[in-house]
């Protein structure tokens, strides 16, 4: 039986009272009558791309009856139903009156059992069957205008859907040749696209000469989220490039859409991701969330009052000044408007396109009802080695990986992260760090992540509960290696892909459910190519070949082997004066003599115990070997990683920092704790003068166990509230009372983490995590989804005094007596 006393309880009581008393450019264009239009003129990831001449609907489920659909065009009949409707008028040209553009229109919206729900502004729907034209025609959806205008930027003269081609469109008749495809995403959701030129001349308002094709395009979000992507591809078909600034305006309006406004405030999403509104309808609780959480998403977001005097509505008025080169409410602390006809603007950071070139712009949208989780997973990266879009071998990139709950009145159950880095990207495991919620960043330790070097797999488990606009984030560093090279698609890309997973806490708390979120990284070869290995062979064990990992045991030896080479072609060399260094992890202790070949020796030569090495310049075709032995002095159980490193400078005056691969010992179990969770924390809460039981908001570290004999065992966890070394106290030194009732209890599963398990209480002496044992000869066993986020329980007197509690509860191994 074995002990392991190092779990922390937190918990904060709070008691408080409430007291009741220029000048536009001008560019010379010529109309966009090249090629005709076709599905795969832009490359949207999509490949199955089919002409359609009417619409269809697409529906993601969000729990229950509640799917969020999407679509162009008309979507409900004349009983606001969700229905298709065969909306043959969506590449009709669109036309404009007043604040209104007709045709073509996004159309995002709730099915609830079958009702329909909008999220903006629709006409009404029930007098006339074929009330195509009324779709969101007061949102216009994507707008375009020069960068340097100070103009207001209405609907009519710089909406990309135009005007139409009436005499008084002021220059924009908008998109002309419209073709409307349908296709599905790689996880075989349909996605909607319309297609067609965009040809513009300067009118009365200065809004610019434009030659473009564009593309609008609805799908649904990679993540498998219930988020639906609005996106905008533009591509320059004229002879000149061509500088643009592109917005975003819809008019809100969620709940019965036969007309009316809605009278709601405007929220800002905590992160400063985006905005919010909220109302009730049809007995539910809605919420309307708009992220920038996309590749290519806004860069400025405003809310804002929906007006229709004058000229029509200003959709840069939410702006500071209210103009195209206005900033939003991301640089503001969130609020709440006043309640009012709701509308919104984004808005992205001007454009540069050259002739032939692309560009990209998206938005993401979801609507939700109470209390529905909308888990939001996200995965970005920055080159930390250099600016621009380019990415070289050598370089170091710095992922961030985000999972946010955009749900409402709701609680997501974030219990862990996969991340498989693909081949060409070494890890460097000392940079994972983990921030909740905009907290500062923090390291994560081996307690709270593993990382497999054969297959290059990374998992994290946060073990948090993640409510409303609550993120947790993940960041790690990885080099860009050679082998890189070898590994890219066809358009010269790495592709990384994340999986989160989680329970949604209020609706299925025991169902896991997964989202992806990928990356693509373009990589080119750099001027300086090379090959750095490190390899460890164990002597004790008489091995003969290095390899990238062994096994060993206190007391072995193992054998290092590292070298440094410019490999033949290329470019640039390494400059006299670079530095090896090789620093043993804790647990290995250097023994002997180390051997260093320079790239001018022709054998090795000793250098003592010395590691460590000034290196002369290597050419092309050269290397740096070294080779040293070190003797295994940790008993513990587990992988023990090194790496080593080279830094100078090239030819090419590049300076370089880089690390060799890892290389891992795997340290021979015994019945131990690979590790405990190091925290436990209930979060805080205002008692009123009543008990209360709280669940556990999360869990921070994991539960993993070594027990490598056959015989089948069980894990214990007791906690004793009349220890004074181990009860939870505050900083008064009270303790929390029981009053004859149990403090702590645990969620004790059957035979699986997935049970929906029982709730027992945890004695001085030990209450099993599992009412069945589990069976031996296991290396590397981890049961962190036993004592996960949501899996503790406390149960609190109203006699309980306020402060923050700590306390210790201790882990026991125990073997079968079967």
């Amino acid at each position: 039986m074995r002990d392991y006393k190092s779990t922390k309880f937190l918990l904060s009581i709070i008691f408080f009272l409430i007291a009741c008393f220029f000048l536009t450019p001008v560019l010379n264009t010529q109309a966009a009558t090249g090629d005709a239009i076709s599905g795969n003129d832009f490359d949207d990831g999509i490949t199955n791309w089919q002409s359609r001449t009417s619409n269809s609907i697409a529906q993601l489920p969000i729990g229950g009856k509640i799917s969020l659909g999407y679509a162009f065009g008309l979507a409900q009949n004349t009983s606001g139903l969700v229905s298709e409707m065969g909306d043959n008028t969506i590449t009709n040209n669109s036309i404009a009156s007043g604040n209104n553009i007709n045709y073509s229109k996004m159309n995002v919206f709730l099915n609830d059992g079958g009702t329909y729900i909008s999220s903006v502004f629709q006409s009404g729907y029930k007098y006339n069957s074929t009330n195509k034209s009324g779709v969101s025609m007061t949102s216009p959806d994507f707008l375009l205008a020069p960068s340097d205008s100070t103009k207001e930027i209405t609907a009519k003269n710089f909406s990309i859907l135009g005007a139409g081609t009436n005499s008084n469109n002021n220059g924009n008749p908008g998109m002309t040749d419209k073709k409307y495809f349908a296709g599905t995403d790689e996880n075989g959701n349909p996605a909607y696209k319309i297609v067609g030129n965009y040809v513009r001349t300067q009118g009365s308002t200065n809004n610019g000469n434009y030659d473009l094709e564009a593309e609008i395009l609805l799908r649904a979000s990679p993540s498998n989220s219930a988020i639906v992507q609005r996106e905008l591809y533009l591509k320059n078909k004229g002879t000149t490039s061509q500088k643009f600034t592109i917005l975003f305006g819809e008019d809100t309006k969620m709940g019965d859409s036969n007309g009316g406004n809605d009278m709601v405030p405007i929220r800002g999403m905590e992160n400063r991701d985006g905005l919010s509104i909220q109302t009730s309808y049809n007995g539910h609780d809605l919420r309307l969330i708009v992220s920038n959480q996309t590749p290519d998403g806004f860069d400025n977001y405003a809310g804002e009052e929906n007006t229709t005097g004058g000229t029509g509505m200003n959709w840069a008025k939410g702006f500071t000044p209210a103009t195209v080169s206005g900033t939003g409410d991301e640089l503001l602390e969130p609020t709440i408007t006043k309640a009012m006809d709701t509308a919104y603007s984004l808005k992205w950071n001007p454009t540069t396109l050259a002739v032939g070139d692309t560009a990209h712009y998206s938005s993401t949208m979801g609507v939700t009802a109470k209390p529905y989780s909308i888990p939001t997973a996200a995965k970005t990266f920055t080159n930390e080695s250099r600016s621009g879009s380019v990415n070289k071998v050598g370089d170091k990139l710095k992922f961030t990986l985000k999972m946010v709950n955009n749900g409402y009145g709701a609680q997501w159950n974030y219990k862990s992260l996969s991340d498989k880095i693909p081949s060409g990207l070494q890890l460097d495991t000392s940079s994972i760090k983990q921030s909740f919620n905009g907290d500062k960043f923090t390291a994560l330790d081996s307690s709270q992540y593993s990382y497999d070097s054969s297959s290059q797999k990374l998992s994290v488990t946060p073990e948090q509960a993640l409510t409303d606009e609550q993120d947790e984030t993940i960041t790690y560093e990885a080099t860009i290696t050679n082998s890189a090279l070898n590994n890219l698609d066809p358009d010269g890309n790495l592709t990384n892909t994340a999986t989160f997973s989680g329970s949604d806490y209020n609706i299925s708390p025991n169902k896991v459910d997964s989202y992806d979120a990928s990356v693509k990284i373009p990589v080119s070869p750099a001027d300086f190519s090379y090959t750095f290995t490190k390899k460890v062979k164990n002597v004790t064990n008489n091995e003969t070949s290095f390899k990238d990992s062994t096994t060993a045991k206190s007391g072995d030896t193992v054998d290092y082997f590292i070298e440094f080479k410019v490999n033949s072609n290329s470019k640039d060399t390494m400059l006299d004066g670079s530095q090896f260094t090789d620093t043993l992890a804790s647990g290995l202790q250097q023994t002997g003599t180390v051997k260093i070949k320079g790239p001018g020796d022709s054998t090795p030569y000793n250098n003592g115990s010395t590691i460590n090495t000034r290196v002369t310049s290597i050419g092309k075709g050269q290397s740096l070997t070294v080779e040293f032995q070190a003797k295994v002095t940790s008993a513990a159980a587990g992988i023990v990683t090194n790496t080593a490193n080279l830094s100078g400078t090239t030819d090419g005056n590049e300076s370089k920092d880089i690390d060799s691969p890892q290389a891992n010992l795997n340290i021979q179990k015994t019945d131990s704790f690979l590790s405990v969770p190091t925290s436990i924390n209930f979060g805080s809460t205002n008692m009123y003068g009543q008990a209360k039981t709280l669940n556990n908001i999360s869990t921070k570290g994991d539960l993993r166990v070594s027990h490598p004999d056959n015989s089948d065992f069980n894990i214990n966890v007791s906690y004793d509230n009349t220890n004074v070394n181990t009860q939870m106290i505050n900083g008064d030194n009270k303790t929390l009372p029981t009053n004859g009732s149990n403090l702590l209890f645990i969620r004790q599963r059957n035979t699986s983490d997935t049970d929906s398990g029982t709730w027992e209480p945890i004695s001085p002496t030990g209450t099993p995590i599992r009412n069945t044992n589990f069976s031996g000869n296991q290396d590397d066993l981890n049961l962190t989804n036993y004592v996960g986020v949501g899996d503790w329980q406390i149960y609190l007197s109203p006699e309980a005094s306020p402060g923050t509690y700590n306390g210790t509860i201790t882990w026991t191994m125990v073997d079968s007596d079967i």
